[in-house]
């Protein structure tokens, strides 16, 4: 059985109308304008600026698993740059900065190693070399390199299991490869930004479990004295695959 329209919701996070990131709320994002993005004033338009939110992608079904969800822009907001990434769902991912990540070039292992002794655990999201959304933890071993199983074609996201006051968890593309992100001390986790245009092109995840959420970074940015900047113009779309 699918999971109905309505048992499909967007929440705020704690910190909703402002550039932090928190636990997921209450709150949910109603189809009315300015609900998460707020209308620029005309300071700001000449100015230029950002506008940086939180938000969760939340399963209400009693039961049904959300299927492979592709999360996706169907309409992208009017004169500004709209980006998106997998956070996690915790008050420690409060740091957009730490959307680090850039994309892998070819279907490659993911290589992890720390900055010094550390058995944390590191989760890995994206699409796998036969292109399906898939998931998978590795141990790290402190500063030696340990592999994924998966060759990942895409990963839109890690995170480590618990925050650490001074080590950093690299992630290479393939063993001895480029850094592709880093997690630093203090941190949860690194993401890559997209604008997915399509359900083809959009963030595609394993399944949503019911009564659990994803959590996903968005920043819409527009240059100065750009003229009719809209960023509550954007719609996102959700799709079963």
């Amino acid at each position: 059985m699918s999971v109905a329209p309505t048992e499909l919701l967007m929440h705020k996070s704690a910190n909703g109308a402002s550039e932090g990131g928190a636990e997921i709320t209450a709150l949910v994002v109603s189809g009315v304008k300015n609900n998460i993005f707020a209308q620029v004033d005309d300071a700001s338009r000449i100015a230029g600026g950002q506008q940086i939110r939180k938000w969760f992608l939340y399963n209400n079904a009693a039961a049904d698993s959300l299927t492979m969800p592709s999360v996706y822009l169907s309409s992208p907001p009017i004169n500004c740059t709209d980006v998106i990434g997998l956070g996690t769902a915790g008050s420690d991912d409060s740091d957009y900065t730490q959307g680090n990540m850039t994309a892998f070039t070819d279907p490659a292992f993911v290589a992890a190693g720390s900055s010094g002794s550390d058995v944390r655990t590191l989760h890995i999201t994206g699409l796998d070399g036969a292109q399906s959304p898939a998931e998978e933890d590795l141990v790290l071993n402190g500063s030696a390199e340990v592999l994924s199983t998966k060759s990942w074609t895409v990963v839109y996201g890690v995170a480590v299991s618990a925050v650490d006051p001074t080590r950093v968890v690299a992630v290479r593309e393939g063993s001895a490869g480029t850094v592709r992100g880093t997690i630093a001390a203090t941190k949860k986790c690194c993401w890559l930004w997209l604008t997915p245009l399509s359900k083809g092109g959009g963030l595609r995840l394993p399944d949503l479990v019911a009564q659990t959420s994803y959590a996903f970074w968005e920043i819409v940015a527009w240059s100065a004295n750009v003229s009719g900047v809209h960023p509550n113009n954007s719609t996102l779309a959700v799709e079963e695959n």
